[in-house]
């Protein structure tokens, strides 16, 4: 009788044992096919992010490398000059557009995915030469957020005692200052600015604008808490390039953005067809 019992109770703490693994594999399972993952994204910077926070040049090919390696991206959207404290207290999984040079703690960056390319921007009618960046100092200049850890030391330096140096999260505001004549320089990406000009009131779009082309290329990186997404990210961006997808993507925004660029101004050919 007692080595019936004992069987009995054998058998019981078997299927309670069967059962919990069941659970706990259900829940593993659950837990494996949500692949959420919560990036900062900063406000709208069109080519490369869309005002509309779902398209972009940079938020589609991050999107793209994350979903071959089965995550799906949720943007959301703050002021450049916020998302390395946000980061660094966790209030994501990770974020776009980040430099090596940002105060960051504890956070692993990709491979450099994106490259922006800055320039300093003047009114014709100021009739200012640059022929370094040192000539910059002493002038109004308006910079987007976080442009002092963005642009480097030097820059930083230039503009550190500047008291006519602003940073603006909006930068179409940056463009609108420079037309109404209410600073001498900004500084900000090439495609960026042309954005915001063509989409400026055709009389402020007369004003013939100076490109003072003295910064280096900017490489960019995401950023994330855990290594492994780091790595997911890097292995889906190495295949979009191998299958070409890359190329097509920076095409798609970037092709688009030069016919602005060689538009008469107020009318952009195809901008129907642009993503932005």
């Amino acid at each position: 009788m007692l080595l019936f019992n004992e069987n009995k109770l054998i058998n019981r703490i078997c299927l309670v044992l069967a059962s919990l693994a069941s659970v706990l594999n259900a829940t593993s399972i659950r837990a494996e096919a949500t692949k959420d993952l919560t990036l900062l994204v900063g406000q709208a910077m069109p080519p490369y992010i869309c005002p509309d926070n779902e398209q972009g040049l940079e938020l589609e090919l991050v999107r793209m490398a994350l979903a071959i390696e089965g995550y799906r991206v949720i943007p959301k959207r703050m002021p450049l000059a916020r998302i390395p404290r946000a980061l660094n207290a966790a209030q994501a999984d990770g974020a776009l557009t980040l430099s090596p040079d940002l105060p960051l703690e504890h956070v692993y960056l990709s491979d450099s995915h994106i490259s922006y390319q800055n320039a300093f921007f003047s009114l014709d009618k100021f009739d200012i030469k640059l022929n370094s960046i040192n000539d910059i100092k002493g002038k109004s200049l308006v910079a987007f957020q976080n442009a002092q850890h963005y642009l480097g030391d030097h820059f930083s330096d230039l503009v550190k005692d500047n008291q006519l140096y602003q940073e603006h999260h909006n930068q179409a505001k940056q463009v609108s200052m420079l037309l109404k004549e209410r600073t001498q320089l900004v500084v900000m990406d090439k495609h960026i600015f042309q954005y915001y000009y063509n989409k400026s009131p055709q009389e402020a779009m007369s004003q013939k604008i100076r490109s003072h082309d003295l910064l280096p290329v900017n490489q960019y990186h995401v950023g994330f808490l855990r290594d492994g997404w780091r790595d997911a990210f890097n292995r889906g961006l190495k295949k979009l390039k191998q299958r070409g997808i890359y190329k097509q993507i920076t095409s798609k925004y970037l092709d688009c953005a030069q016919l602005y660029v060689k538009s008469v101004p107020g009318r952009p050919p195809q901008a129907a067809e642009c993503p932005c």
